[in-house]
């Protein structure tokens, strides 16, 4: 899957990435498991070709699935390499605390997401959020949004007393949502202060949670 965003055969990706192409081909068919040291340098590979793909998803499924990687993204992994470079410089930057069992990675990612948007608003799971991608330890992040574009999707909420959380939009008047937490459950009624379409989302190793 994460080859064919790229348009390329194994050859192709053999001479960019310097990966054989009989090693993508046991990969791709199953023949040799995937183990950790494999699938992050799979990631590294297409990371510098523009696509998104995360070791969580290749050896378990979970999280996000390849992707093109959008600017936001492109810039975070810059970022990540480079340190605080002439992007994050231009910002008036601002600090957040975040849980101290957050990956430092994972905490330089959030940071410069918050400074780099106007109107970010973020949220870490304490807990799985239905059947959905979202486990505990998990970090979301997105930007304010007009809620009546959001009726219907999953999105991070902020409660008039600063409490973050993930929810299901049903609906909404005002400054009060009808939410869900759960598929088959009742929807309740939240005075909040704002909302957002999730954006960015990483996963956090249970080991550290």
């Amino acid at each position: 899957m994460a080859r064919a965003l790229t348009g390329m055969s194994r050859q192709d990706l053999h001479e960019k990435t310097g990966i054989a192409t009989s090693t993508m081909d046991t990969w791709e068919s199953g023949r040799v498991e995937l183990n950790e040291k494999s699938s992050l340098r799979i990631c590294e590979s297409f990371r510098k070709l523009g696509i998104f793909c995360s070791a969580e998803w290749l050896l378990r499924g979970e999280g996000m699935p390849p992707h093109l990687m959008s600017d936001t993204e492109k810039s975070m992994l810059s970022f990540d390499e480079n340190g605080e470079g002439s992007q994050i410089n231009s910002l008036k930057k601002k600090s957040f605390n975040f849980p101290p069992f957050l990956d430092a990675d994972i905490k330089k990612e959030l940071s410069f997401f918050l400074n780099l948007h106007d109107h970010p608003i973020f949220h870490i799971l304490t807990e799985k959020f239905g059947k959905t991608i979202f486990d505990a330890g998990d970090c979301v992040a997105g930007l304010e949004e007009s809620p009546q574009r959001l009726i219907g999707k999953i999105v991070i909420l902020q409660k008039t007393n600063g409490d973050t959380c993930l929810c299901r939009l049903n609906s909404v008047i005002g400054n009060i949502a009808q939410v869900s937490f759960k598929k088959k459950t009742p929807s309740i009624r939240v005075e909040f202060k704002k909302m957002g379409k999730i954006l960015w989302h990483r996963k956090l190793s249970h080991s550290s949670f």
